[in-house]
């Protein structure tokens, strides 16, 4: 009997394994043709089936592992592993990669993992062929000294350690760092906060061939700090850095003699003296590729290039440049791209242009978004660009008048050039192209009047029907109603300054216009000098004053002192400035009792005050969205009249500290976004009550707050809600008891969370409730049979799925993944029923039929061994039988 059970269980196996087959890698996904694995938050790890090379493992927290490890990639052939968001704390560092004996990349990215544990993880790599190791966004600080010490048998090829938090690269305190990694040839350090680079810093990296110390804070460089003689690629580009701040520009890249590709973009040569200049880039013989892009250059000294022989892209962007001289290019025989795009350049003479273009070969010039003058001084240009086949970069779009005004934003292929014109300027106005305007040099509408452009001389008496006026790029030493006097005949209701600069206002600049509206968006100006013009305001009916964009950093508390008369004043917008923080004395906004919209969206805001908008009683709106608040007072949303609150985008960790008192007494709230904020640290029950006196809540945005489930306390009896959105979370289902208290709920927002199916009873709920708008989006869905009724419920409810069919994909199983959801046939379901049911009753009959099998040859055994033991029996007897016959004739016989 016990060969028979082995039997019925080998054949048993046998089916199972046969029937598992084919979803070797759920719950993982798995792309065959490239050899990539990916799992997302998988409660267990899947050992990879033969052939995959790749492995990506997303947000996989091993400590809910019951046996924490790598032991089951041990047998794959994994070249390249990757962790994203996972958490590798409860795995013993000491065999975190043992057993890895193939590895030859390595990438963790927004882990977690202490560094100390990182070292020691470094010793149990077993593989020798590991050549890249990625660290990126790891929130690393300091790097322990020997960090790369179990990499000595490696040869490490490439290093990156973008997005962390290193501060310094002190030779005194890391000389030992790359020490174990002679062989590195790329070492990524961007993204970082680098305040200094000392001299010999890189000194042990003698094979560096690759350096990107780009988006850091270097305010510090020493004469010697790039003594690597064999770089190739050097970026420092996005530090800000002054090279004015330089004792001896010369000897910064001197020991560069192989440096192909140099980036100092986004750095400060304004300061720097011409000599200097042209020193800091002498002995960059070999360089192909110079990136000066945003560096503040305002012109470009004789002899700059001289020496770069090899150059072939130059890169100039972003800058001031006005003009050059023809010889700085004309010696440059191997260049083949010159960006002077967003520059200052107005006229472009011939000499000039040839100098660049006049060549064997194709030059790929751009010069887009330049404030190009259409006069007949830049007629030959105009000319040539008409004419060249091979036009510049981003020609003609990017390509537009600046002056003169009548022209201005005209594309220049637009421009209709006369000889004749330009002989006689009084005919055809002062460029030669076209006659002026009604409101020269400014344009109009029927109720617009439009001046710009840094040259203007005066402001024109526009038509009686204007009523709006809007100043662009002007710049103003005083503003006062003598330069605004040609318009106060005009009904003036609107006025815009955009993009100017004005150093002073007086009392009067606005006090012959009735205006409605005034907005200075974007315009260079102190607080002070707002607060003189403002002052002209007094007794006006303006409703909406727009303060945007002009990169105020803090208001003094009497900046709105003079609105006080001012009754109808109900818009107050200061977005997109770098406020840091509101006036506690609660004088700042005292006098505009009547405001109801106040916007201090995109500021730098860290922290508010009980007192921070005290006397807004009518306020019905605030946006404190997109903001860094990490310190909020108990009451200091004391607003009983608001109704719409924007909190997003704030990164605010919610705490024990905040409920009960945050919205204590805003109780007609309507709307309310903490989206972009964090509520993980809260339980359901704190959240509740953090939410429960908002009893007339209809619009509530949960997204991106860390939210894991909606259980129905979550949000408390809110009768009128109709939207709830927590798009962006780690939620993992919906459960039916969520929808027996939200009954007003019209639409619900879940996408990108982790749902991958939805249970019949939600179903049913669904049916039932008033839901008209459903996102489930970007969710990992299971594409299965189990799944079939919510495929069914999808084509036969009243209700909406937003984004559907587009961003609904399969996640699961492996067949099916990457696929629309509304690719997935429901016959087939039927067919594998019919199939498994089939399958099954072959198992069952074979299993049936060995079993017989068995039971007939134990059968055949039994009777056989049966009678066997008769035999013997029989035999014995007679054998019996022979021995008394015999020892009867022995006793007759004596």
């Amino acid at each position: 009997m016990y060969y028979s059970w082995r039997i019925i269980t080998t054949l048993v196996l046998f089916f199972v394994v046969a029937n598992e087959s084919s979803h070797v890698c759920a719950p993982c996904a798995c792309n065959l043709t490239s050899g990539t694995m990916e799992c997302l938050s998988m409660p267990y790890l899947v050992p990879p089936p033969p052939g995959m090379k790749t492995l990506v493992l997303r947000d996989v927290d091993f400590g809910t592992f019951k046996h924490p490890s790598l032991n089951n990639l041990t047998r794959a052939n994994i070249s390249e592993l990757t962790f994203i968001g996972c958490n590798l704390g409860a795995i013993k560092p000491m065999t975190l990669f043992s057993g890895l004996r193939h590895l030859k990349k390595l990438r963790l990215n927004r882990t977690t993992i202490i560094p100390e544990n990182l070292r020691l993880a470094f010793y149990s790599l077993s593989s020798t062929e590991i050549n890249e190791i990625y660290l990126d966004d790891m929130d690393i600080a300091p790097l322990p000294c020997h960090v790369f010490d179990g990499l000595k048998t490696s040869r490490i090829f490439l290093i990156s350690l973008r997005g962390n938090s290193i501060r310094t690269l002190q030779f005194s305190d890391h000389a030992d760092i790359f020490q174990e990694v002679p062989s590195l040839q790329a070492l990524v350090l961007s993204e970082n906060q680098i305040g200094a680079v000392e001299d010999n810093t890189f000194a042990e990296l003698v094979a560096l061939q690759h350096l990107f110390l780009d988006l850091n804070k270097i305010r510090r460089l020493e004469p010697s700090a790039f003594r690597i003689p064999s770089l190739v690629t050097l970026s420092i580009a996005e530090n800000h850095f002054k090279f004015s701040s330089l004792e001896d520009t010369s000897k910064l890249f001197s020991h560069l003699s192989k440096l192909k590709v140099l980036n100092i973009s986004g750095n400060d040569l304004k300061g720097v003296n011409p000599r200097n200049l042209v020193l800091l880039f002498r002995n960059l013989t070999l360089v192909t590729v110079l990136k000066l892009g945003h560096t503040g250059l305002t012109f470009l000294p004789s002899g700059i290039f001289r020496g770069l022989k090899m150059l072939k892209e130059i890169y100039l962007e972003g800058n001031q440049l006005k003009s050059w001289q023809p010889e700085t290019f004309r010696r440059l025989n191997n260049l083949e791209a010159l960006y002077l795009n967003k520059n200052k350049i107005q006229t472009v003479s011939l000499d000039k242009l040839y100098s660049v273009v006049n060549r064997t070969h194709t030059v790929h010039l751009n010069l887009a978004n330049n404030p190009f003058s259409c006069t007949c001084q830049n007629r030959h240009f105009l000319q040539w660009l008409n004419q060249i086949q091979q036009k510049p970069v981003g020609y003609p779009n990017l390509y537009r008048c600046s002056s003169p005004f009548e022209l201005f934003q005209t594309p220049l292929d637009q421009v209709t050039f006369n000889k004749q014109g330009c002989q006689n300027p009084e005919e055809r106005g002062e460029g030669g192209f076209r006659k002026r305007g009604p409101c020269y040099p400014c344009q109009c509408d029927p109720t617009t009047l439009t001046c710009s452009g840094t040259g203007l001389a005066y402001i024109p008496r526009p038509p009686s029907s204007v009523t709006k006026v809007v100043f662009h790029s002007l710049h103003f030493h005083v503003l006062n109603q003598a330069i605004l006097n040609n318009l106060t005949d005009n009904a003036i209701t609107d006025f815009s300054i955009t993009n100017s600069t004005i150093i002073a206002q007086s009392n009067d600049t606005f006090s012959q216009f009735s205006l409605k509206s005034l907005s200075l968006s974007g315009t260079l100006v102190t607080p002070e000098v707002i607060r003189q013009g403002l002052s002209s305001l007094q007794d006006k009916n303006i409703t909406s004053l727009h303060l945007e964009n002009m990169e105020l950093r803090e208001l003094p508390s009497n900046m709105f002192a003079h609105l006080k008369g001012i009754i109808h004043l109900t818009t107050l917008s200061l977005a997109n400035n770098k406020l840091s923080s509101v006036p506690s004395d609660g004088n700042l906004f005292v006098t505009l009792s009547q405001l109801r919209h106040l916007d201090l969206s995109n500021n730098l805001l860290k922290a508010l005050s009980n007192n921070s908008f005290k006397g807004l009683l009518s306020l019905c709106y605030l946006n404190l969205g997109s903001n860094r608040i990490q310190a909020v007072e108990p009451y200091v949303f004391t607003l009983s009249a608001l109704t719409h609150l924007r909190f997003d985008k704030n990164r605010y960790v919610f705490s024990a500290a905040d409920v009960g008192h945050m919205f204590h007494n805003v109780t007609r709230l309507q709307v309310l976004d903490l989206s972009g904020n964090n509520l993980s640290g809260l339980s359901p029950t704190m959240t509740e009550t953090l939410l429960k006196p908002l009893e007339e809540l209809h619009i509530l945005s949960l997204d991106s707050t860390g939210l894991t489930d909606l259980p129905t306390g979550l949000l408390g009896d809110k009768p009128g809600l109709q939207v709830l959105s927590a798009c962006n979370n780690r939620i993992t289902e919906i459960v039916p008891s969520f929808f027996t208290r939200q009954t007003h709920l019209s639409a619900l927002y879940l996408r990108g969370n982790k749902i991958s199916k939805i249970s019949t009873d939600v179903l049913d709920m669904l049916r039932d409730s008033n839901i008209e708008y459903l996102n489930l989006a970007k969710n990992p869905i299971e594409c299965s049979c189990r799944s079939k009724e919510f495929m069914s419920w999808i084509n036969t409810t009243h209700v909406t799925l937003v984004d559907y069919p587009e961003s609904y994909i399969c996640a699961t199983p492996s067949g099916e993944y990457g696929k629309l959801v509304s690719d997935f046939r429901q016959d087939t379901c039927s067919n594998l029923l019919r199939h498994r049911l089939s399958y099954t009753t072959a198992i069952v009959v074979g299993v049936a039929s060995g079993i017989s099998v068995v039971l007939l040859v134990a059968v055949v055994i039994a009777v056989y061994c049966q009678r066997k033991k008769i035999w013997l029996s029989t035999l014995r007897f007679k054998a019996r039988l022979r021995s008394q016959r015999i020892e009867a004739l022995i006793e007759e016989r004596i």
